[in-house]
């Protein structure tokens, strides 16, 4: 059988690209090398009372993402959450709590914030030509600026520490390399973060009974090892030997896996050349989960409630010099990040009970991809637990509760789970103005398109290349569509603001 489309990787990109096009009647099969589709957007209980989210937990967008209303994932189970506070971080005693949208930053940061928060669903869905990306980046203050010229603008200490700290979370580590258009967007959007209930895969588990209720076929533990495009379809090579046929592949891939094993002697030699100088995020994410038990914490009302509760800074400046030591290899010389209580925002992330109450605590640091004292399988465990003594040193409270389950995920492990997110970042490449937009990742694959006839990519290395928009999926899906002369059901996205 040749399927009209298939696609590589079950990640959320996959996953809403196989429900746009078999619901428009394209014969779709998906192929995912983990044992379970969703890809980053991943949660899980390990056998205990608590949901864990291993990758990612907040995401820029929620109703405002097309595939929302297009697909009618409401009706499929999912829902979000909009906490009212973003931020918090205790300096000198004195709390700085940030409101959803910047509140409590400054008068000058929330005016640079406002306008690309209000652009980002837009220019992520709509628009991705270099002549409107110009003309939005001269109404857009923001894209010109570094982490270090915004974070100077705030209105005091703490909130420059909390600007300085977004900005790394958004993939600007370094402090005077331009936001860009894209990386102003993505920046504003994580002061509104958005939050899955039921943990982060309840999105993905929504699209794939979407795309299965439309007749997608999706095969778990099974890796692409070569696609073969040639005659009049391509074949889709796997580890085990076997073999598939289609008209047209969308390969949710990172670029660097696509234009290189899969492709191979395919790929032009621009787009190689291309592929040789692309910039990854050279640092990922020590990712701390913890399921307690007792009230977290009692004390200090507000500030626990922030999404991102930053502990282990005491200024932009120290933000800044631990951005630089994992980017350069060094363990920072203390875990310090970012606590999320996510039970306070989501109770269906912890059992009720009936001994409870139970809540599930996570903690993320900005930390180098290999240990430099030796193997973090080794050093984990030891990593793990500076967390936490960090966490509860900071926040009143959280020291009286009983830890019954603790795990962790280290950059390095977060890549072994999730192949794609090289040195375990969970974008595809770096965000700098030079790889975005039509350049994303290249000026000859825009709109997901790529030289190679037939070829096609809708994973985070297209625009915009936002972990949790759903945009790459969304545009391939439009692509293929034009492609196989299919009809394009869904009608064109509007946004209110």
């Amino acid at each position: 059988m040749t399927y009209d489309v298939a696609i590589v990787g079950a990640g959320p990109n996959g996953l809403t690209a196989a429900a746009y096009l078999a619901r428009a009647g394209a014969s779709v099969i998906v192929f995912e090398q983990r044992f379970e589709r969703g890809g980053t957007l991943a949660s899980d209980d390990y056998s205990t009372p608590f949901t864990y989210n291993q990758a990612q937990l907040s995401l820029p967008l929620g109703t405002e993402l097309p595939p929302y209303h297009d697909l009618g994932l409401e009706q499929h189970a999912v829902a979000f959450i909009e906490p009212a506070l973003a931020f918090a971080v205790t300096v000198d005693g004195e709390t700085v709590v940030v409101e959803r949208g910047g509140g409590g930053l400054g008068d000058d940061v929330q005016a640079a914030l406002a306008p690309a928060s209000s652009l980002a669903p837009r220019l992520w869905y709509q628009t991705a030509t270099a002549a409107e990306a110009c003309e939005d980046s001269e109404r857009l203050a923001l894209s010109a600026m570094t982490p270090s010229t915004l974070s100077a603008m705030a209105a005091d200490s703490g909130g420059a520490l909390i600007v300085r700290y977004a900005c790394g979370l958004a993939g600007f580590h370094d402090p005077d390399q331009p936001l860009g258009v894209i990386g102003a967007c993505a920046l504003a959007r994580i002061f509104e973060p958005i939050l899955v209930a039921g943990g982060s895969k309840s999105l993905a588990n929504g699209l794939f009974r979407l795309a299965a209720r439309a007749g997608a076929r999706c095969l778990l533990s099974t890796r692409v090892v070569g696609i073969d495009p040639g005659g009049d379809g391509i074949d889709l090579r796997l580890a085990d030997g076997r073999r598939f046929r289609a008209r047209t592949v969308i390969s949710t891939l990172d670029p660097l896996t696509t234009f290189g094993p899969l492709l191979g002697s395919r790929v032009g030699e621009d787009l190689r050349e291309a592929m040789s100088s692309w910039q990854l995020e050279p640092a990922g994410s020590f990712i701390a989960h913890f399921g307690v038990k007792g009230p977290v914490p009692p004390s200090r009302p507000g500030a626990e409630d922030a999404v991102i509760r930053v502990i282990g800074f005491t200024s932009a400046e120290e933000v800044t010099a631990h951005f630089e030591a994992a980017a350069a290899g060094r363990l920072p010389a203390r875990p310090a990040g970012h606590v999320t209580i996510t039970t306070r925002h989501d109770r269906l992330q912890a059992s009720p009970g009936p001994y409870g109450p139970l809540n599930t605590v996570r903690i993320e640091t900005l930390a180098p991809y290999e240990h430099p004292d030796g193997d973090w399988d080794r050093l984990r465990i030891p990593y793990r637990e500076a967390c936490w003594e960090l966490a509860c040193a900071e926040i009143d409270g959280l020291g009286t509760v009983q830890v019954l389950f603790a795990f962790a995920d280290s950059p390095h492990d977060v890549e072994r789970r999730f192949a794609t997110t090289r040195n375990g970042s969970l974008r595809h490449g770096a965000l700098h103005p030079d790889q975005t937009l039509t350049a994303r990742p290249h000026r000859s694959c825009a709109g997901g398109r790529t030289p190679i006839p037939g070829v096609f990519i809708g994973g985070g290395g297209g625009h915009p290349g936002v972990p949790g928009t759903l945009a790459g999926g969304y545009h391939a899906a439009g692509a293929v569509c034009d492609e196989l002369g299919l009809e394009r059901w869904w009608p064109e996205p509007r946004f209110g603001r």
